[in-house]
């Protein structure tokens, strides 16, 4: 069976932008904790049953069900452990979002679907299908391990559909450092690690049944995203004008220091003219790292290209149309969108030039892009000492 999760996309509306250079700071001191409701109502007791029956053993009686409920709360509370997110069992009012646990689908094969909100700027409601789970539960299984496996698979599709939300797109699982250019071609199952894998990047029975965590890459736009408590002096630079169209005359972007992860980061909203304008900005990079890059236009109001650029005016890494899957990225069939991904670039010191390009438009007045820009100290050791290459590393940097 091909399981797969399901996301669509929405977008801000923007309006009609004024020619005229507005370079602004907007740095923001705090955010309010983000609510999250886990919806334990409707038809979720239901979808368990019919969950038990396709598995062919007996329904969850009340207490395990409680039982269920309680490790997904738990396992979702250590999932966004590092932001400042607030899950309750209980509809708190306002503003929230809600995970449906109770939701049904038609197809069998779709676990979870969300809205994708690459922005972070809307609240709404994440749908997990639990009666499409029948397949991890083993009858040769204990009543314990049936229970902890069940309920870690549906804590992980509701993470994952809540990533959506939150503006964590599939191709994110991808961001482990130890997938570089050099392992594109063959990323060795990293990617299935995090919770944005899915059945494309190849994620499979056992991978649910595991308790995974974010991606670095994902940690990062968590963050920017404002799902942190204190956010000290971070901007998000804004520009309506123009930005230079030559290295030479390139924007130098603001990094900073990121809390989740090793990285240091910056935020850039501009415009482009179409098709005949191209935006330079200037990265400074001071130890051997990792450079990831992301351009996001609007929801597809119009197509772009990234480019990498050394001092000397050598392109190091090109970026359009985003493809992976399951174990290659950059190819393997399964689109991730149009917006343009640079995937952890290894890089010198030195400083280096990253080029917005528009290919083509559908609304000329709205190409309106999001870049984010983060340059990752490059991992050279098990730094952790837990005899493991791998994410865990970064932290402990």
């Amino acid at each position: 069976m091909h399981i797969q999760h399901r996301y669509r996309f929405r977008s801000p509306i923007f309006g009609m932008l004024v020619a005229v250079l507005c370079l602004t700071s907007l740095s923001t001191t705090s955010f309010a904790a983000h609510q999250v409701w886990l919806d334990f109502r409707s038809l979720w007791s239901l979808n368990l049953v019919t969950t038990t029956n396709n598995a062919g053993v007996p329904f969850f009686l009340e207490p395990e069900v409680e039982m269920i409920e309680d490790e997904i709360l738990s396992a979702m509370t250590i999932a966004f452990a590092d932001f400042d997110v607030v899950f309750s069992t209980t509809d708190p009012g306002g503003m929230r979002e809600r995970v449906d646990f109770g939701a049904t689908s038609t197809a069998t094969n779709i676990l979870g679907q969300a809205n994708m909100d690459f922005l972070n700027s809307r609240f709404g409601t994440q749908e997990v299908f639990a009666a499409n789970f029948g397949f991890i539960i083993e009858s040769s299984d204990s009543r314990a391990t049936q229970i902890a496996e069940i309920a870690t698979a549906i804590a992980g599709t509701a993470a994952h559909e809540l990533g959506h939300a939150t503006g964590l797109p599939h191709h994110y699982a991808y961001s482990d450092p130890r997938i570089t250019p050099a392992t594109y071609g063959n990323t060795m199952g990293f990617q299935n690690d995090y919770l944005l894998a899915t059945g494309p990047t190849g994620l499979g029975e056992a991978g649910r049944e595991t308790n995974r965590s974010f991606s670095p890459w994902s940690r990062l736009r968590l963050e920017s995203n404002g799902l942190t408590s204190t956010v000290i002096n971070r901007p998000v630079e804004a520009n309506i004008g123009e930005i230079g169209d030559t290295p030479g005359a390139a924007y130098p972007l603001a990094l900073q220091p990121y809390q989740t992860v090793n990285a240091n980061a910056g935020v850039f909203q501009g415009t482009i003219n179409v098709e005949t304008d191209v935006d330079y900005f200037e990265v400074t990079v001071n130890v051997p790292s990792l450079i990831t890059g992301e351009l996001w236009t609007g929801g597809g109001f119009f197509d772009a290209t990234l480019g990498l650029f050394d001092a000397n005016g050598n392109q190091v890494a090109f970026a359009d149309n985003v493809e992976f899957g399951p174990n290659t990225f950059g190819s393997g069939g399964t689109s991730g969108g149009t917006a343009p991904y640079l995937l952890n670039i290894p890089v010198q010191p030195g400083t280096y030039f990253l080029e917005v390009a528009s290919v083509s438009s559908i609304i000329p007045f709205a190409d309106r892009y999001d870049l984010v820009v983060g340059v990752f100290s490059q991992l050279s050791g098990d730094f952790n000492s837990d005899t493991s290459y791998d994410c865990a590393d970064i932290d402990s940097l």
